[in-house]
């Protein structure tokens, strides 16, 4: 599980979703190994967004073609001015069991 955490003004969110919808997401389908993407805003705090991209190898999610694929002028403006905070963080499955169905 490849994580992505942002923040980003209010006043900025028009252009950090834009962003996201029209040109980053875009990746998932040209990268081989990442299966899909899920975003997030926080309830608490409307400035805070998480991404969660479910990939077959966390090798995927640091390769070249990945790193280039995220490469552009807008993604630059984006990371180093639209976004006041950025993380990512990778993670492996530790233990899968299947849920209980709550009648």
């Amino acid at each position: 599980l490849h994580g992505a955490f942002f923040e980003a003004d209010p006043s900025d969110h028009d252009e950090f979703n834009d962003w996201y919808d029209t040109e980053h997401v875009l990746f998932v389908d040209i990268i081989d190994g990442y299966l899909n993407c899920r975003r997030f805003q926080s309830l608490a705090d409307p400035s805070r967004f998480l991404a969660l991209y479910d990939v077959t190898t966390l090798e995927v999610a640091t390769s070249d073609e990945t790193a280039k694929a995220n490469e552009s002028p807008w993604t630059d403006r984006i990371r180093h001015k639209v976004a006041t905070y950025r993380e990512r963080r990778l993670f492996s499955i530790a233990r899968a069991e299947r849920g209980q169905r709550r009648v």
